[in-house]
């Protein structure tokens, strides 16, 4: 789906994009579709903006919790900042990050990050800049980030003390994760970040682009990614599945489809303890258990995001609820 707008902005946007390669700085926007993920926002807006990011364009998706009020403070407390909500009841991701990706290009940025409100690309933008000397795409895996299995609220302090990550397993998918064989969090997919001169079509999850440009620009980046950052989150996600498989095409979000189904047997408890972190540091499948990876890195990010929004934003920041509770 492109932005409807394109047409009119085509040859503008087009020859400023040149004109800043020969001349200027490409400029970085970074894009994000959120919901009921308060205890994340400070977190997102902290890293992006502290990492160099020019723009941070947010869609909210009819947040309960809070979330779609701390983005418009934080929004109207700093220009690079913009969100909009949406309140339609179908899940339309690929539509809406097609629609902002298109309108930032349309816009005037070069280059375009996708994330998701769990997600932080762990990247240098004076590089990105850099190596985008030409329409392209940057190429990223997950780095799997798990919480520890006391947590049973999305509390922000919660979110930085993560001191786990999940090793890449073989055959962990569809079928051997709802066989409770793998953990889901044992998986990783490619995410995609792009320069552009025309209008791209992502496809779902913003794991690839379907059209736009094809040359690698830069490859093995690192995003980090905390898909369940609490037992209640990992029940949002339960109740929430149903909505997204309406849309998906078979054989998407099949995490999704796992979630619902640990939710229809009665079996929350068993994929909690599947992908989170044991006191001693282990995956608890009912068969086996995985030896986890102590990994700090995340921890440092999210630390150094809550310090720049503390030191650009204090006010914003003090009046944010910690923790996510949807109504």
């Amino acid at each position: 789906m492109l932005h409807r707008s394109w047409p009119g902005h085509r040859g503008r946007a087009r020859l400023a994009g040149i004109l800043r390669r020969l001349v200027g700085r490409p400029r970085i926007c970074g894009t994000c579709m959120i919901k009921d993920a308060v205890d994340l926002v400070p977190l997102l807006c902290g890293h992006y903006l502290g990492i160099g990011f020019d723009r941070l364009v947010f869609v909210d998706d009819s947040s309960t919790d809070g979330t779609y009020e701390a983005l418009r403070a934080m929004a109207q407390a700093d220009r690079r900042i913009t969100v909009r909500r949406s309140v339609d009841p179908v899940f339309r991701q690929v539509r809406i990050m097609n629609g902002i990706a298109n309108a930032a290009l349309a816009d005037g940025f070069d280059i375009v990050f996708p994330f998701d409100a769990d997600e932080f690309w762990h990247v240098d933008a004076g590089r990105i800049r850099a190596a985008a000397t030409m329409p392209g795409i940057f190429v990223g895996h997950w780095v799997q980030f798990v919480q520890d299995r006391a947590v049973g609220a999305s509390r922000r302090e919660d979110l930085l003390r993560v001191r786990y990550r999940a090793p890449v397993v073989d055959e962990t998918g569809p079928e051997t994760v709802a066989r409770y064989e793998r953990a889901f969090i044992c998986h990783t997919m490619p995410k995609v970040g792009f320069r552009s001169d025309d209008p791209v079509d992502i496809m779902f999850g913003q794991h690839g682009l379907l059209r736009g440009p094809s040359k690698v620009l830069a490859e093995g980046l690192e995003l980090f990614h905390l898909p369940l950052r609490s037992a209640g989150a990992l029940r949002r996600r339960a109740v929430q599945a149903s909505r997204i498989l309406e849309v998906s095409q078979p054989g998407e979000n099949w995490q999704s489809r796992f979630f619902g189904d640990a939710m229809a047997e009665g079996r929350l408890d068993d994929a909690w303890a599947a992908n989170s972190a044991s006191p001693d540091g282990f995956l608890d499948l009912p068969e086996v258990r995985v030896p986890l990876v102590e990994d700090t890195r995340l921890q440092a990010l999210l630390r150094a995001a809550l310090a720049y929004v503390d030191r650009h934003h204090p006010r914003e920041l003090a009046a944010m609820p910690r923790m996510s509770s949807p109504r």
